[in-house]
């Protein structure tokens, strides 16, 4: 760690000082704003998000960015393109990763994940940065990467010495920072010891749940065995962490069967969401990717998807 910071702090002064050096205006080539990329991309939906606030946009110090959803049927993911005309004044890139732990993020893991792509009818492979990063209940994917003239760079210490090096030879420090972020969603269970398997997500204090017609839930009737399928999703919010949570269901819409001694039953779906959805005071253990959700008498069991 010493032998790394010392490695950056001169890579840091050395490019502040040829940087600085340089006295030519920087020649900044005509370019397509990124207002332009387009909001429908291979079956994904764009909707633009609210504007940053100033002060946020006073720390990230970028000309010009393009914040995003993009939805399909495969789910959300947030797209954030920052874009920086020069980097002589002081306004220069920094990992996202630094900014996390002030809004509760944490890393969970990380890696360099290649991804193959085709560029300028070429096939080639770009390595980027992976990581899952945790706040409570809510886990994220997050790849990020550092992007100039034709290259894409996952290093930050690297992309910084790329910069210098460009600055004396192109006169140029123009780039972008790339930022693509998925929710992950928490697969399988059990409910009231009974095996069904539905997909549980949450997102920022929202929570759904799924069940799946497929997979009913098994149960036991004076004795005799039976089963309730249910086909339908639970909306609602959810508030704190740990031991002291409180869980509130909002929207429920769906249909559920009771299938007994080769009869059925249709049951009013709002009942069976009062006994399966999460409402109420609760509490949610985490060991390893096992995720423990107990909310009045159901239990949750649920194992983070990869």
């Amino acid at each position: 760690m010493i032998l790394r910071i010392a490695v950056l702090s001169a890579t840091l002064l050395l490019g502040v000082a040829l940087i600085a050096s340089a006295s030519r205006t920087e020649a900044v080539p005509a370019r397509e704003s990124l207002k332009q990329f387009p909001m429908s991309v291979d079956g994904w939906r764009g909707l633009d998000e609210p504007d940053f606030a100033p002060d946020i946009l006073a720390v990230l110090g970028v000309d010009e960015y393009v914040n995003r959803s993009y939805r399909s049927s495969a789910g959300t993911v947030g797209l954030y393109v920052g874009f920086y005309e020069s980097q002589r004044q002081g306004d220069t890139m920094h990992s996202p990763m630094n900014c996390l732990p002030g809004a509760g993020w944490e890393p969970v893991s990380s890696e360099h994940l290649d991804i193959p792509v085709v560029s300028q009818g070429a096939p080639r492979t770009i390595s980027v940065n992976y990581y899952v990063i945790e706040k409570g209940l809510n886990r994220h994917v997050v790849l990020y990467w550092y992007q100039s003239h034709g290259r894409v760079v996952a290093n930050e210490y690297r992309s910084r010495v790329l910069m210098v090096l460009d600055a004396m030879k192109l006169n140029r420090t123009d780039a972008a920072l790339v930022r693509v972020v998925s929710a992950v969603i928490t697969e399988g269970g059990s409910t009231q010891d009974q095996a069904s398997q539905v997909t549980v997500e949450f997102v920022n204090g929202r929570y759904e749940v799924v069940f799946d017609k497929n997979t009913p839930i098994a149960l036991t009737l004076s004795g005799e065995s039976g089963e309730l399928a249910v086909d339908g999703t639970i909306e609602g919010t959810y508030q704190g962490t740990g031991a002291d949570m409180t869980f509130t269901i909002g929207s429920v819409k769906g249909s559920a069967e009771v299938r007994y001694e080769g009869m059925s039953h249709t049951l009013p779906f709002d009942q069976v969401a009062s006994q399966l959805g999460m409402d109420g005071a609760g509490s949610a253990t985490c060991e390893g990717d096992k995720l423990t959700l107990k909310v009045g008498k159901t239990t949750f069991e649920m194992v983070r998807a990869a």
